[in-house]
């Protein structure tokens, strides 16, 4: 399971938050999770636009799972960790492997890839781009021992990313641009 998080601009100016574009890659599933919070501008990578073998390739040799394999109780976490997890990661690897049959036999229907990919959705990673002013309430919320496991460690990764990161100064006419010369 890859969950990667690094900073790509980080500019600061007197008197003014320090901005701060990551790039994250991580399991679609916790996508949702992400999209919550309002602070963050965001762009996302879409699986209309990749081509079906390279997604059915992505989920053959990098399916996204759960951190944590947590045991079934009642409320938002889950229990301790079950004591079975090789047989969960199977399970959940035989749920991949089965979706990228699905995929393959929808494709040979003559299906578009906006329609194949999502089926292999479940299992795979999305790349996304955020800038924001205020990571604190983000941090707050998402690295806290009651938050989703994967979304917990997609959280500390950008955190330990932006922790690490130096300032770049901005003068007064120069712009944030996390893919370009300023």
């Amino acid at each position: 399971m890859t969950i990667e998080a690094k900073v790509i601009a980080h500019s600061s100016h007197p008197g003014c938050p320090d901005l701060i574009t990551v790039q994250a890659r991580y399991p679609r599933f916790i996508h949702s999770e992400v999209m919550t919070h309002r602070a963050f501008s965001r762009s996302a990578s879409s699986s209309r636009a990749v081509p079906i073998q390279q997604m059915i390739r992505e989920v053959q040799d990098d399916p996204a799972m759960p951190v944590e394999w947590g045991s079934n109780k009642a409320g938002m976490q889950a229990g301790a960790e079950i004591e079975d997890t090789i047989s969960a990661r199977t399970e959940w690897r035989d749920a991949a492997y089965s979706a990228t049959i699905a995929a393959r036999h929808l494709n040979e229907l003559g299906l578009h890839k906006q329609i194949v990919n999502r089926v292999l959705e479940p299992f795979s990673h999305i790349s996304v781009v955020i800038t924001a002013t205020d990571w604190d309430n983000f941090f707050a919320l998402r690295c806290h021992p009651a938050a989703d496991p994967t979304m917990r460690a997609l959280a500390e990764a950008m955190r330990d990313a932006i922790k690490g990161s130096t300032p770049q100064p901005l003068e007064l006419g120069q712009w944030h641009l996390p893919y370009g010369d300023s």
